[in-house]
């Protein structure tokens, strides 16, 4: 549920590059092991001075990123060899049995080196790592030579990784206030409504058919859109929904719900929930819903649903007389 501190829209151009640049990180892996065949491979990215895994292949794609590939980067290096920047050292008698238990005993590496990642400023953005069962010396610096061509490019991507995170963050402001309804905290029409098509998109990709959609309609002769009212209806129906739903304001009176992965019995418990804890006939408030079996379009999904808030409104209406002006 997006609430006033993190109403962003889920962007999906960012994470698309990311998976790009992920891809082509691991195509470069695969790369590297045609040229330079060994025991793993790993590429980390820095951030905050630590390091983090983000793509792993062979020996190190078998070890828990923060038990086993993390304490190999941090621990044993003050004696290593070090050559052109490049770094070789064996495993500590420790890390043999600490990696032997993890791994059933199946045990082949007995040599890391690890080569840092630099942007185009000569700042540290990450490292690319290698395990190897038998490499000598000499035969290691003659590899590392070779591979340095590789080396830059994958360190080019890792640079790629912190740039992508800097404008998710410039986007994130961006969105922040254009997508946000002031009075409520919630999504605004324009925000909801991109993410109902993210969420069409998304569906579709997945040759999934899993989204309801529920709209929440407060009859407007007997409530006061008052900015207290509406923040207190929208913290209302926010506290009440799952959170990978998606809470809007696409009227002045109404809200909406996209129901992320929500099949028809989740689209009822929550229309049940939505309906008692709201006390819709009490404060005449109709809430509408139209799962994923009733049609194969978000947007008809979302016209049923409004449809059907309207006509429990349209009861209330003759039930409940209008007030003299």
């Amino acid at each position: 549920m997006y609430l006033p501190n993190s109403t962003k829209p889920q962007s999906k151009v960012i994470p698309h590059v990311f998976d790009l640049a992920i891809e082509s990180l691991r195509v470069h892996l695969e790369v590297l092991q045609q040229a330079w065949p060994l025991e793993g491979w790993a590429v980390l990215h820095k951030a905050r001075e630590n390091y983090h895994p983000v793509i792993s292949s062979g020996f190190f794609a078998q070890l828990c990123p923060e038990e086993g590939l993390e304490r190999l980067i941090y621990q044993h290096w003050d004696k290593a060899a070090e050559y052109n920047d490049y770094m070789y050292r064996p495993l500590s008698e420790q890390e043999v049995v600490s990696l032997r238990s993890q791994l059933n005993d199946q045990l082949d590496v007995q040599y890391l080196f690890r080569i840092p990642l630099y942007d185009s400023r000569g700042e540290v953005v990450g490292l690319l790592v290698a395990a190897c069962s038998d490499l000598p010396f000499y035969r290691w610096c003659t590899m590392c030579q070779r591979v340095s061509a590789c080396v830059a490019s994958v360190s080019l991507m890792v640079s790629l990784l912190d740039e992508l995170g800097a404008a998710e963050v410039s986007l994130g402001a961006i969105d922040s206030s254009s997508f946000q309804d002031v009075e409520s905290g919630v999504l605004n029409r324009a925000g909801w409504i991109y993410q109902l098509n993210i969420s069409e998109a998304t569906d579709k990709l997945n040759d999934k058919n899993s989204t309801s959609v529920f709209v929440v309609r407060l009859l407007e002769a007997a409530y006061e859109a008052s900015d207290a009212s509406i923040r207190d209806a929208a913290a209302l129906v926010g506290g009440l929904v799952r959170g990978a739903d998606v809470v809007g304001r696409i009227e002045s009176n109404t809200f909406a719900i996209i129901a992320n992965q929500a099949n028809p019995f989740i689209a009822k418990r929550l229309h049940q929930r939505l309906v008692a804890a709201l006390g819709c006939e009490e404060h005449h408030i109709g809430v509408g819903v139209a799962n994923c079996s009733e049609s194969p379009s978000l947007s008809e999904r979302l016209q049923l649903a409004r449809s059907r808030a309207q006509q429990l409104l349209g009861k209330a209406e003759v039930s409940t007389p209008k007030q003299a002006a």
